[in-house]
C-alpha cells in the first residue's frame, strides 16, 4: 500500500472510532443530552479532516470486513471491528456519505445505528432491515443500504464492485508464485459477495453454492476448515436459496448437517479439494483415504473424480518422469477411493424375508436402503425411474416396495394407482420422500398397507416401518440351516459382498451415458453384469468429426481390485484416444501408463477399433481379446477378425508394442461389426457346453437385417435359452455397428 492510501485509511479509522462513540452515546442517552452534543462535535471534526480529501465515502460491510470503495480496510482496530459487528447486527450492509452532509444528517445516522434489532428489523428483530424506519431519521446526504454490492464485475450506476483482488482470490489465482493468504474475515466477505449476487435469480442458490465451493476449495487446505466455512455460508443464505440446494430450509443452525455439506457440492468442486492434495510432493495415504471418505457420496464417484483430475494432470505430456509421477498419484487416488473402510454390519441370517423393490433415482439413498434391507434379511432390486419401476414390479413381483414420490418419467402416485388397480401386485409400500404434501392424497390414505416417511433417511425409522409392514418371523419359524451350514455370515463374506456391490456401482459409472449419433450407421450396445463382477468395460470415444473409437475390454480381476483397474483404464483412455488415429498407438500409450501400477497377475484384454465415417473403414487393434465378428452382406457370411496382440498390464517393455498389429477393414452397405466379451461365447449350458463363436455367428446371420438394438436382444435371448438353468459366471457385453 502506498503512503497516501495508508494515511487515508488511518483517517477513515479515526472517523469510524468517533462514529462508534457517537452511536454508543445515542444508545445510552436521549438525543438532547449534553454528552451527545459533545461527542457529535468530536465526530464532526474527524469528518471534516476525512472529507477534505474525498467527495464521497462508500462503505460496504461483508463477512466482518469493511470495504472502502473496492478496497478492504486493512488491519482494522478492535474499535472498527466492533462497529462492523454493531452495524451488521442490524443488517446495515452499506452506507454512502457525501461531503455536503450536515451535522443533523450525521446525528440521525448515529441515532438510527443505535437502535436495537427489535426496533429496526422486521418480524420483531428476526427479519430484514425495515426500510420504512429510515423515514423517521431524515438524512439528505447519507444513503443507507442503497448500494448493490457485487464482486469482480464492472460497476453500473448505483453499484459497487468489492475488491477485485478478492475476486481474483476467489478463483484461486496465484500471485508472486505463492497463494495469497486470505483471512477468515475476507473469506466471509467473499461468501457474502457471492450470495448477494446470486441468490435473487432463479436457481441462484445452487449456483452461488457452487461458486462458494470453488472459492473455498482454492483457499481451504483442510477439509475441516472447508466444512466450517460451508456451514457459515449456508447459515447466511436466504430460506429460498437453502431450499434450492437442499430441498428444505433450516429454521436454526443446529438443523444444518455439516457432514452433508460437502456431498452437496458438484463432483467438480470436490475434485478440486483432492487435486490440491495430490499436487503436493508427498501424499499421506491415510489422509487421502479419510478425505475421500468425506467427499464421496459413494465409491463409484471415484470414476468421475479420476477423469477430472487426470485431465488436469495432462497425461499427454512427453515428459516421462512427470507422466510416471502423475500416474502414480492417480493410482493412489483410485485405490484410496475404492478401498475406503466399510462398516460391516452383522447379518443375523440369510436374506430369507423376501424381495423389496426400491424405486429411487437418488443413488445414495437407494444404496442406504439396500444396506438396511440386506441387514434385515431382504433381497433388493433397484429401479431408477417410473417406467423401469412398473417393469420391475411385473417381472420381480416384490414382497414390498420402497417408493420415492418424484421419479423420472412417472409420479409416485401413478405407481400407487397401478398397485391399487392390479391386485396381484398389491404389496406393502414404504413411501420415503422429501415432500410432505402428498401424504394426505386419497390414493395414499386409502392404500391398504403404507408407511409415509420424510427424508433424510434414518435407519431406525426405516427399519421400524419395514417391521411394521412385514413383521419378522418368530425365532422358531426361521428356516433351519442345513447340516454343516453356518447360520451367520462371516465378516469376510459380508466384506466380499460389499466389495462386489462397490465394484458394480463403479462399473455402472464407467459405461457411456449416451451413444453418439453417427450419420449412416446404426450403433447398439449392451451390458449385463454377473453376480460376481468380472470387469467388463466398453466405451465409445468421439475423436473428431470423421472418426469415432470403439473399445470393448475385460479386466482379469474381480470386485474392487478389478474396478480400480477399470477406472484407471477409462481415465487414461479418455485422455489418450482423442489424440490418436492409430488404435495401436492408443493401446501402447494406455498400457505404458497402467502397467507399472497393476497388481501382479492382473491384466486387461481389449479390442479397439476406429471408424472412419466417410471412408467406411475400421482400423482394428487387439490386445489379447476375443475376435471381432464381421458380417458381409454381399457374401452373406460372417468373418472373425483377430489381429494378434498380448493383453495390457503385463509388461511395459517393447514386447507389448511388437505384439500388436493393426488391420484395416472396409465395410459395404449393410455390413456390420460385432464385438463382445468372453461372457458371450463362454456362456455355459447345463451340459457344460459353451455357446461358442459358431452359435454367435448363426444368430447374427439370421437377424442381421434388424436394427442393432434388436439384434442384441436376439443374441441375449439365444444366450439365455442356451444357459437354461445353468448359472452364469461372467458379465456379458456386446457392441455392434451396422452400415445403413
Amino acid at each position: 500500500m502506498d503512503k497516501s492510501n495508508e494515511e487515508f485509511q488511518k483517517k477513515v479509522m479515526g472517523f469510524m472510532l468517533a462514529l462508534l462513540k457517537l452511536i454508543r452515546n445515542f444508545k445510552l442517552y436521549p438525543p438532547n443530552h449534553p454528552n451527545i452534543q459533545s461527542i457529535l462535535d468530536e465526530t464532526w471534526k474527524s469528518k471534516e479532516e476525512l472529507f477534505a480529501e474525498v467527495e464521497n465515502l462508500k462503505v460496504a460491510l461483508m463477512g466482518g470486513v469493511m470495504f472502502l470503495g473496492n478496497t478492504p480496510l486493512e488491519n482494522p482496530t478492535q474499535a472498527v471491528k466492533n462497529l462492523i459487528r454493531m452495524l451488521s447486527n442490524i443488517k446495515i450492509k452499506s452506507f454512502e456519505m457525501n461531503r455536503a452532509m450536515s451535522k443533523e444528517d450525521l446525528a440521525n445516522f448515529a441515532n438510527l445505528c443505535g437502535l436495537d434489532r427489535e426496533e429496526i428489523l422486521l418480524d420483531e428483530g428476526k427479519g430484514d432491515f425495515n426500510e420504512e424506519k429510515l423515514k423517521e431519521f431524515p438524512m439528505q446526504h447519507i444513503k443507507v443500504n442503497e448500494i448493490e454490492i457485487k464482486i469482480g464485475d464492472e460497476p453500473a450506476e448505483g453499484e459497487m464492485v468489492v475488491d477485485e483482488a478478492l475476486a481474483a482470490l476467489a478463483e484461486g489465482v496465484e500471485q508472486t508464485g505463492k497463494k495469497v493468504s486470505v483471512s477468515e474475515d475476507q473469506i466471509m466477505a467473499m461468501i457474502d459477495a457471492i450470495l448477494s449476487r446470486t441468490q435473487a435469480a432463479p436457481g441462484g442458490g445452487r449456483r452461488g453454492f457452487e461458486e462458494i465451493g470453488d472459492m473455498l476449495a482454492a483457499q481451504c487446505s483442510d477439509i475441516k476448515d472447508l466444512k466450517k466455512n460451508l456451514f457459515s455460508a449456508v447459515a447466511r443464505m436466504t430460506p429460498e436459496a437453502q431450499k434450492d440446494i437442499f430441498g428444505e430450509t433450516f429454521t436454526d443452525e443446529e438443523a444444518i448437517e455439516e457432514d452433508k455439506l460437502l456431498l452437496n457440492l458438484s463432483i467438480r468442486n470436490r475434485a478440486n479439494i483432492i487435486r490440491n492434495q495430490l499436487k503436493q510432493e508427498g501424499i499421506d495415504p491415510r489422509k487421502l483415504k479419510e478425505d475421500l471418505g468425506e467427499i464421496l457420496n459413494e465409491e463409484s464417484e471415484v470414476v468421475e473424480l479420476a477423469e477430472i483430475i487426470a485431465r488436469e494432470f495432462d497425461l499427454t505430456t512427453t515428459d516421462k518422469e512427470k507422466k510416471a509421477k502423475y500416474i502414480s498419484k492417480l493410482s493412489a487416488l483410485v485405490q484410496s477411493g475404492l478401498m475406503t473402510s466399510t462398516e460391516v454390519e452383522p447379518v443375523a441370517r440369510a436374506r430369507d424375508r423376501g424381495t423389496v423393490l426400491i424405486a429411487e433415482d437418488d443413488e445414495e439413498a437407494a444404496s442406504l436402503y439396500q444396506r438396511f434391507l440386506h441387514s434385515a434379511g431382504f433381497e433388493t432390486v433397484v429401479c431408477n425411474d417410473g417406467q423401469e419401476t412398473l417393469k420391475g414390479i411385473r417381472s420381480h413381483q416384490p414382497d414390498m416396495i420402497v417408493l420415492d414420490m418424484k421419479l423420472p418419467g412417472l409420479h409416485g402416485l401413478d405407481i400407487i394407482y397401478f398397485l391399487r388397480k392390479h391386485k396381484e401386485y398389491r404389496v406393502p409400500v414404504i413411501i420415503y420422500t422429501a415432500f410432505a404434501e402428498f401424504q394426505n392424497e386419497f390414493e395414499i390414505k386409502s392404500y391398504p398397507k403404507v408407511e409415509y416417511l420424510l427424508k433424510p433417511v434414518k435407519k431406525k425409522t426405516f427399519l421400524d416401518a419395514v417391521d411394521k409392514l412385514m413383521p419378522p418371523p418368530k425365532k422358531e419359524e426361521t428356516p433351519q440351516t442345513k447340516e454343516g451350514e453356518e447360520e451367520e455370515k462371516t465378516a469376510e463374506q459380508i466384506q466380499m459382498e460389499e466389495d462386489m456391490q462397490k465394484a458394480r456401482g463403479v462399473q455402472a459409472k464407467l459405461l457411456p451415458e449416451y451413444l453418439p449419433d453417427i450419420p449412416g450407421y446404426d450403433v447398439g450396445t449392451f451390458y449385463c453384469s454377473c453376480k460376481d463382477v468380472g470387469g467388463d468395460y466398453f466405451d465409445i470415444i468421439e475423436i473428431d468429426d470423421n472418426h469415432t473409437g470403439f473399445l470393448v475390454a475385460d479386466v482379469s480381476g474381480k470386485g474392487v481390485s478389478g474396478a480400480m483397474v477399470m477406472v484407471m483404464v477409462r481415465s487414461i483412455l479418455k485422455l489418450v484416444a482423442p489424440h490418436n488415429l492409430s488404435p495401436k498407438q492408443t493401446l501402447v500409450e494406455t498400457n505404458a501408463l497402467i502397467a507399472k501400477d497393476m497388481k501382479l497377475g492382473m491384466f486387461v484384454t481389449g479390442l479397439y477399433f476406429i471408424l472412419n465415417h466417410r471412408e467406411r473403414t475400421l482400423n482394428f487393434c487387439c490386445a489379447g481379446h476375443n475376435p471381432a465378428l464381421i458380417w458381409r452382406q454381399n457374401k452373406q457370411q460372417c468373418e472373425y477378425m483377430q489381429p494378434s496382440g498380448m493383453a495390457m498390464g503385463i509388461t511395459t517393455s517393447s514386447v507389448f508394442e511388437n505384439s500388436l498389429k493393426e488391420e484395416l477393414v472396409t465395410l459395404d452397405k449393410l455390413d456390420r461389426v460385432c464385438t463382445y466379451t468372453d461372457g458371450v461365447v463362454e456362456a455355459m449350458s447345463p451340459e457344460y457346453e459353451e455357446f461358442g463363436e459358431d452359435r454367435l455367428a448363426e444368430v447374427v446371420k439370421k437377424h442381421t437385417h434388424r436394427s442393432s438394438e434388436e439384434l442384441i436382444d436376439e443374441i441375449y435371448a439365444a444366450i439365455q435359452a442356451f444357459e437354461d438353468t445353468a448359472p452364469r459366471h461372467d458379465d456379458i457385453t456386446i457392441v455392434t455397428l451396422k452400415v445403413l
